[in-house]
């Protein structure tokens, strides 16, 4: 959600529209501030041709009433919300930095994988406030089965800071909401879904963990395991949902590792993890076990050092591709060459 801000944008109710942030089939979320303050936000509208659409509507409500009551550090606080010239809006944190899918991106493109430690940092804190919107309940106390149905890198942010934000919840499914999102209705990335979802059938809790699983496979091994050349090969993966072991990928991989990633891709649903805590509870195990000396201060100043160079390219593209890397290699090869010859030359010429 990186933008850079216009001296002047336009005028939407009590705020100023400054950038297009994203644009979506149903809603496009916009940098905005308030008249008069120079703080930013991210100001989600309802686009204009969906304003009578009723069913469209209570899913951008039932959105702004999930995340309001997500207090969590991962999940974007709402400031404000409504409705202007009969378009819906809400107002939420503007999250300085970029998605979980354009770092995966820069670092395909490198040929590198994030530390494991950070990875397992980044899924851990995903899966915390997904945890949280399962367990939420209504003022009864009955459970509200929230399901996000759309886990997907898209909808994870990574601040310049190094925050983690999950957003969007538009498409999310509420046990007592079955008007919003029917049972055989397909919502969500063919390529993080699973295979429940994929069939349009009933889809519980459990397709969160698996979408989870799913980024964590990916980061481990710079493969998206449902990625293939068209539509039908993509879904043919996605409903068989049979995966190589990560460690063919990457034999760095310890097998505990192997074993708690591919227990959240197990095809039946009651394979998996019982709930988005126990999947945390797993990695948190991992990250004690293995990696003890992991500070999330460290993996704050590598997300800071990436996002920030100057040139607004990655740290990684430019040093530790495998060509880049062999370049420097060699410049500091030749460099060494020529600081000896000329020694030798300074030599021979001061001898008597």
């Amino acid at each position: 959600m990186n933008a850079s801000t216009n001296s002047h944008g336009d005028r939407f109710g009590n705020y100023e529209r400054l950038r297009v942030l994203g644009r979506g089939g149903h809603a496009t979320v916009y940098l905005a501030r308030r008249l008069g303050e120079k703080k930013r936000y991210a100001l989600k509208c309802m686009n204009a041709e969906h304003a009578a659409d009723d069913k469209l509507r209570r899913a951008f409500a039932l959105e702004i009433q999930i995340t309001q009551r997500l207090s969590h550090e991962h999940s974007c606080q709402i400031y404000d919300y409504g409705e202007v010239g009969g378009v819906d809006f809400f107002v939420m944190d503007y999250v300085d930095g970029h998605s979980l899918n354009t770092l995966l991106k820069e670092l395909a493109e490198g040929r590198w994988l994030l530390p494991v430690p950070f990875t397992l940092h980044i899924i851990r804190s995903v899966l915390s406030v997904v945890a949280v919107a399962h367990e939420l309940r209504d003022e009864r106390g009955a459970p509200l089965n929230i399901v996000h149905r759309d886990l997907t890198p898209h909808n994870v942010l990574i601040g310049v800071d190094g925050t983690i934000k999950v957003i969007d919840f538009g498409i999310a499914d509420v046990s007592s909401k079955q008007d919003v999102t029917r049972a055989g209705l397909v919502k969500g990335k063919l390529l993080y879904m699973a295979p429940e979802q994929a069939m349009g059938k009933r889809v519980t809790q459990s397709v969160d963990l698996y979408s989870a699983g799913l980024m964590l496979y990916q980061m481990l091994t710079g493969v998206l395991p449902t990625d293939a050349e068209g539509q039908m090969q993509i879904y043919q993966r996605v409903v068989t949902a049979q995966f190589e072991a990560p460690s063919v990928l990457n034999p760095t991989l310890f097998a505990e590792l192997e074993v708690a990633t591919m227990r959240a891709l197990q095809r039946e649903p009651h394979m998996r993890y019982p709930s988005a805590r126990a999947f945390v509870q797993t990695l948190d195990g991992l990250l004690a076990q293995f990696y003890a000396d992991f500070r999330a201060d460290d993996y704050r100043a590598f997300i800071a050092k990436h996002w920030q160079m100057p040139s607004k390219q990655s740290i990684l593209k430019r040093f530790w591709t495998a060509g880049g890397l062999l370049s420097w290699l060699l410049l500091l090869l030749a460099a060494g060459i020529a600081a000896a010859t000329l020694l030798f030359i300074l030599a021979m010429i001061t001898m008597p």
